[in-house]
């Protein structure tokens, strides 16, 4: 996004480090600064309503041949 359009944004003007800013029903809920792939990671995990996506990761060699 254009930061100079977004009000929102205007604390993060004239900086080359990149900002995440994540918002939920309009309202700003976290902040990842600089490249952190697992931070942005968590943070779009934390927000996924419990249930809703199964983010646990398979068990070593689980479903390689079809057996589980």
């Amino acid at each position: 996004m254009d930061a100079e359009l977004a009000e929102e944004t205007a604390k993060y003007r004239g900086t080359s480090r990149p900002f995440f800013l994540f918002f939920k029903g309009g309202e700003q809920v976290e902040v990842v600064e600089g490249v952190n792939a697992p931070a942005v990671q968590k943070v779009v995990a934390d927000q996924i309503p419990e249930g809703l996506v199964d983010l646990a990761e398979k068990e070593e060699g689980e479903g390689e041949d079809g057996d589980e």
